[in-house]
C-alpha cells in the first residue's frame, strides 16, 4: 500500500497561501522542511513558515514529517541541524521518520562530504529517538550520489529517492520517490513508513527543564571558545529558575 504526498518548504509560503490548492488537498502526509530562513529567501522577515505547514497540515488530517536541507558550507553543522530540529514544537507528534537532504552542489563534496553527513544523521538520529520515531532516512538523487559523492551513500539508511524521469516507483529500502517537482515536489511512500508516535505529556517542572536545557544547548555548541563556559552555566541555571517561576505563575 502507498501514499501520495507533497514536501514543501518557505518557497510555498504559509498555509493560507496554498491551502485551498488541488496539490495540497489531494496530498495524504505533507514532509516539511525545518529552517528559519536566512535574510533574503523567502520568509526570512517573519521567522519561517515550519512551524505553521506543520501545524495546518496536521489540522487537516495529513501524516506529518519534516527534513533539513545539509548545506555544504556550515561552519557547525551538528549545531545549526540541532537549532533547527528545536523549532518543531514538543507537542506535535510526527508520523514517519525525519530525512537529511543532500543534494548541495556547492565547495565541499564527495569523500570530505561524508563527515558531515554523518554528523548530521547523529544529531538527528538522537532526536528522532526522543520522539520514538525509527531512524533518520537520506533525501538525495543518483545522479547526486554518483556524480557528487563518489558513489557513497550512508550505510543502512533508507533512501528517499529524487527521479524524475522513473514512474513513481518504490521499495523497502526506498520507501519515498519524488517524481515530479510540477506543480510542487509531489511523492509517493509505502505506508509502512507511518508511526504511531504519542507526545508524552510532561509535568510543568520537568517541561520548563528541558526548554530551558534545549536552548542552553543550542548555545553551547556555537560558543565553545574558552571563558566563555562559566557564563553559560551561570546562565542555564538562571534560565531554569525563570522557567520554573513562569510555569508555577
Amino acid at each position: 500500500m502507498t501514499l501520495r504526498g507533497i514536501d514543501i518548504s518557505n518557497h510555498q509560503q504559509g498555509p493560507a497561501v496554498y491551502r485551498n490548492t488541488e496539490w495540497y488537498r489531494a496530498a495524504e502526509f505533507v514532509i516539511v522542511q525545518c529552517i528559519t530562513p536566512p535574510k533574503p529567501y523567502t520568509g526570512w522577515d517573519v521567522g519561517g513558515y515550519t512551524v505553521a505547514q506543520l501545524r495546518a497540515a496536521k489540522e487537516d488530517g495529513k501524516k506529518i514529517g519534516i527534513y533539513c536541507w545539509l548545506w555544504n558550507t556550515l561552519a557547525d553543522t551538528k549545531a545549526d541541524i540541532r537549532a533547527r530540529l528545536a523549532l518543531v514544537p514538543d507537542d506535535l507528534a510526527l508520523d514517519m521518520r525525519p530525512w537529511l537532504d543532500v543534494e548541495d552542489v556547492n565547495a565541499n563534496t564527495g569523500p570530505s562530504r561524508q563527515q558531515d553527513v554523518l554528523d548530521a544523521l547523529e544529531v538527528m538520529d538522537e532526536w528522532a529517538a526522543a520522539r520514538g520515531l525509527p531512524p533518520t532516512g537520506v533525501y538525495s538523487g543518483d545522479w547526486y550520489i554518483r556524480g557528487y559523492m563518489g558513489g557513497w551513500f550512508p550505510e543502512g539508511r533508507m533512501y528517499w529517492m529524487a527521479d524524475y524521469g522513473l514512474a513513481p516507483t518504490v521499495l523497502p529500502a526506498r520507501p519515498i520517490h519524488q517524481y515530479t517537482s510540477s506543480p510542487v515536489d509531489l511523492n509517493v511512500m509505502l505506508e509502512s513508513e507511518i508511526v504511531t508516535t504519542v507526545v508524552p505529556e510532561l509535568n510543568p517542572y520537568t517541561a520548563a527543564i528541558e526548554r530551558a536545557v534545549n536552548r542552553l544547548q543550542i548555545e553551547l555548541d556555537r560558543k565553545t571558545a574558552r571563558g566563555k563556559a562559566a557564563a553559560l552555566r551561570r546562565k542555564l541555571i538562571r534560565e531554569i529558575s525563570s522557567e520554573l517561576y513562569r510555569s508555577l505563575a
